[in-house]
C-alpha cells in the first residue's frame, strides 16, 4: 500500500491569507443573510449556494497556491460517478424523509415551498 502525505508548504503567510479570506467571506455573509428574511425562499437558497462555490473557490485557489492538485487529494474523473451516485442516494433519502415527516402533519413540500418567505428565526 502506498502512502499518500500531503505537506503544507505554504508558511505562515499564506496560512493567514486563507484565515483573512474566509474571515471576509463571513464579515460580507452577515448584512446579505440579515437583509434576506422578507425575500422569497429561492433567493437565500441562491445566497447559500453562492456561498459553498466561494468557500470551494478559496479552497481550490489555496491548493492550487500550494501545488495540490484536485486529482492529488482525491477528486478527479476517476471518482466522479461514485460521488454522483452517492450524492444522488443522500439527496433520495432525504427528499423521501422530508415528504414522510410533511404529509402526516400537513406541511408543504417540493418546489412550493421555496415560493414561501425566509424566515431564519
Amino acid at each position: 500500500m502506498t502512502s499518500r502525505e500531503l505537506e503544507f508548504k505554504g508558511g505562515v503567510r499564506t496560512a493567514v491569507g486563507f484565515l483573512l479570506a474566509f474571515t471576509a467571506l463571513a464579515v460580507a455573509l452577515v448584512p446579505i443573510k440579515t437583509a434576506l428574511p422578507e425575500e422569497a425562499g429561492w433567493l437565500a437558497y441562491g445566497v447559500e449556494v453562492a456561498q459553498f462555490l466561494t468557500l470551494a473557490g478559496i479552497g481550490f485557489v489555496f491548493l492550487r497556491a500550494e501545488g495540490v492538485s484536485l486529482g492529488g487529494i482525491g477528486i478527479g474523473r476517476r471518482y466522479l460517478g461514485l460521488a454522483l451516485a452517492i450524492f444522488t442516494s443522500v439527496w433520495v433519502v432525504l427528499t423521501v424523509h422530508r415528504v414522510g415527516v410533511a404529509l402526516p402533519v400537513g406541511g408543504q413540500w417540493g418546489f412550493a415551498s421555496l415560493s414561501n418567505t425566509y424566515n431564519p428565526e
